[in-house]
C-alpha cells in the first residue's frame, strides 16, 4: 500500500529540520493535511532556537492547520504539539500559553463524547505539564471527562495520569488512583511508581515518547 503523501512528507520534514532549516519549513507548509501540517510546523517551531518572533509566527501557522482537523478532540490533540514546545521554551510567558490552553479548553467543550474529550485532554495535560500554572487548569476537566466514561478506556487513562503526576506529584496521584476501581490496575500503577518505570508526561517530539525509567 502507498505511502499517502502528506505522510511521507512529514517525515521529510522531520529529516530536513536537521540540516535545513529553511527547507524544512518550505516542505511543512506543501502538506495538505491539517494534522500532519501542524506536527510538521511543530517540528520546525522546535529547532527555532533565538528568533522568538519567527517562533511565534510559525506557532501560529501550526494551530491554523491543527484548526482545519475540524473535530473538538482532534483539534485538541494536534495543538497540544505546539503547546508543548511554548511550555518547554524559556522565553515564552504563561502570559502567551495562557489564551490557547484556555481555547482548547473552550473547544472540548463542545465535544460531548467523554472518551474523545478525554483523550484529547491528556494530550493537552501533558502539553502544559511542565508548566506548573496550566495543570490543575486541564486537569480538572480531563478527570470530570473520565468521571463520564462507560468504557474500557477509563482506568488505562486514570492510569496514564496516575504516572504523569507520580513524577512530583504523589498527593495528586494517589487522588486520582482512588478513581480507579480495579485493584489489580491500582497495584501495577504503585509497582511502577515504586520502581520508578514510567513517571512523568511524554515527550512530543521528536517522537510521542517517555522513558522507561527515570533513574
Amino acid at each position: 500500500m502507498k505511502t499517502p503523501e502528506y505522510v511521507r512528507l512529514r517525515s521529510e520534514v522531520k529529516e530536513l529540520v536537521k540540516t535545513d532549516f529553511g527547507k524544512a519549513l518550505e516542505v511543512a507548509r506543501t502538506i495538505s493535511q491539517g494534522w500532519y501540517r501542524c506536527q510538521s510546523l511543530a517540528e520546525v517551531a522546535l529547532e527555532m532556537k533565538n528568533s522568538k518572533p519567527e517562533f511565534l509566527r510559525i506557532v501560529k501557522e501550526a494551530l491554523q492547520a491543527a484548526m482545519e482537523t475540524e473535530q473538538p478532540n482532534r483539534i485538541v490533540s494536534a495543538s497540544s504539539w505546539v503547546i508543548w514546545i511554548m511550555a518547554k521554551r524559556e522565553d515564552i510567558k504563561d502570559t502567551e500559553i495562557s489564551p490557547i490552553v484556555e481555547r482548547m479548553l473552550e473547544i472540548m467543550r463542545g465535544e460531548p463524547h467523554p472518551v474523545k474529550r478525554a483523550d484529547a485532554l491528556f494530550f493537552l495535560f501533558e502539553a502544559v505539564y511542565s508548566r506548573k500554572k496550566f495543570r490543575t487548569i486541564v486537569l480538572n476537566p480531563l478527570l470530570d471527562a473520565c468521571r463520564e466514561m462507560k468504557s474500557w478506556k477509563k482506568p488505562r487513562t486514570l492510569g496514564e495520569i496516575v504516572l504523569v503526576l507520580a513524577a512530583d506529584d504523589m498527593n495528586s496521584a494517589k487522588t486520582v488512583l482512588e478513581m480507579i476501581d480495579k485493584e489489580t490496575e491500582k497495584q501495577r500503577l504503585l509497582e511502577e511508581i515504586k520502581e520508578n518505570r514510567w513517571l512523568g508526561a511524554h515527550d512530543f517530539l521528536p517522537y510521542y515518547t517517555k522513558n522507561y525509567s527515570n533513574q
